[in-house]
């Protein structure tokens, strides 16, 4: 069974929180940032890892593995992240309401690492200013419990609580999405509300007795929910993608195909971030961009993400 991840549980210990937190990792919204999350609960560094900046009626942040282990020095607190590079944003319209896990940076948009905060009450100046990744689903109360620093600086006096384990949990726990790796069967626990959207960004040049004459090209893209199952199936070796597919299903566009692929067609399926980009792939199957006002002549037209090759074209 292949399993995607669904979230994280941290196990909360210190002198005034004790139990679990479970949160649900937004990876349609930010997946780069919750790639992050995942990479570090895996490799076990944000166990250990304490509450460093708590304000009360705010927010209760930790993640800094390079210098907010329990076990060291926490002088310095805050001001580290991972071995890793810094983020680009991922910002998007989830408002900063009560439960909403965002994470940390500095002054720069694009600084997030890998420290996150958990908000214990909404504050929405910080809305479209900090990439949410998650929402705290189980545990509010042990999150409320956590010990609370300075009102101002949110500093802690005295020991802090701390993440003494993070687990990572599967979608074969929480049954969000599970490919059978001998079936090629996919179970859904939760599917988003699906939506095809129509873009028309291209027009067709038909050329008669030197004249030419612009015609516009009207398609309903035709990705759904199927594209990102087949990507999925490329990725654990059940279907191998050749041709026109494999040049769709390189949604992003970034020469490979991966998760990322599929995590950009389900954030076009519900209206975050639509695709509006094609190919044209010639009779060798060399594909390029497809641009406005470009003659489709001799061309096959891929739209990016359309993995299936479903969708439709008609001249209007």
């Amino acid at each position: 069974m292949y399993s995607l991840v669904d979230g994280i549980k941290i196990t909360v210990a210190g002198d005034s929180a004790n139990g679990d937190i479970t949160i649900r990792l937004f990876d349609v919204i930010a997946p780069l940032h919750v790639s992050r999350i995942i990479q570090l609960t895996r490799d076990g560094l944000y166990d250990g890892v304490v509450f460093h900046r708590v304000i009360d009626g705010f927010m209760a942040q930790t993640g800094d593995v390079q210098y907010g282990n329990i076990s060291g020095d926490l002088n310095y607190a805050g001001f580290g992240g991972s071995e890793y590079p810094d983020l680009e944003a991922e910002f998007s319209e989830i408002a900063f309401n009560r439960s909403i896990v965002g994470m940390a940076r500095s002054s720069d948009p694009d600084s997030a690492n890998s420290q996150f905060f958990m908000m214990f009450a909404p504050k929405y100046t910080l809305n479209g200013q900090y990439t949410v990744i998650g929402q705290v689903i189980e545990g509010i109360e042990v999150l409320d419990s956590i010990k609370r620093g300075d009102p101002i600086s949110g500093a802690i006096d005295g020991t802090p609580d701390y993440m003494d384990e993070v687990q990572l949990i599967i979608s074969s726990e929480s049954t969000l999405l599970s490919i059978d790796s001998v079936s090629g069967d996919v179970e859904f626990d939760f599917v988003p509300n699906l939506s095809t959207i129509k873009h028309a960004n291209l027009v067709a040049v038909e050329e008669q007795n030197g004249i030419q004459e612009f015609k516009a090209l009207s398609f309903d893209d035709g990705i759904n929910i199927s594209d990102a199952i087949l990507v999925l199936k490329q990725i654990v070796g059940i279907t191998q993608l050749t041709g026109n597919a494999a040049v769709a299903a390189d949604a992003n566009q970034d020469g490979e195909i991966n998760i990322s692929d599929a995590v950009t067609i389900l954030k076009h399926i519900v209206g975050i971030t639509p695709i509006e980009t094609a190919a044209k792939v010639d009779a060798n199957g060399e594909a390029t961009s497809a641009t406005l006002y470009q003659s489709l002549d001799g061309y096959t037209l891929v739209y990016h993400g359309d993995v299936d090759l479903s969708s439709g074209i008609e001249l209007l």
